[in-house]
C-alpha cells in the first residue's frame, strides 16, 4: 500500500513537473494528465515495495522457529 501511494505521488508530481518544464523551456502550453502512466507507476512502485519487503524478510523466515528461539 505504501508503494502504491509512493507511485501515485511520484507519478502526479512528475507529470506536473514535466508540464512546468515543457511550458518554460519549450513553450508547450498543452498539458495532459496520463492516467494510464499513473496506474502503471503505482503498480510498479507497489510491486517493488512488496518485493523488497519479502526479500528483506526471507532470512528471518527461512530457519525453523525453534532455531530462531534458541539463538535469542
Amino acid at each position: 500500500m505504501v508503494g502504491g501511494l509512493a507511485g501515485l505521488f511520484g507519478a502526479v508530481l512528475g507529470s506536473v513537473a514535466t508540464g512546468v518544464i515543457l511550458r518554460h523551456t519549450a513553450g508547450i502550453v498543452v498539458w495532459t494528465l496520463d492516467l494510464r502512466a499513473i496506474a502503471i507507476t503505482m503498480a510498479g512502485a507497489a510491486a517493488a515495495a512488496a518485493a523488497v519487503g519479502v526479500l528483506g524478510s526471507l532470512p528471518l523466515l527461512r530457519p525453523k522457529p525453534f532455531e530462531v528461539l534458541r539463538r535469542q
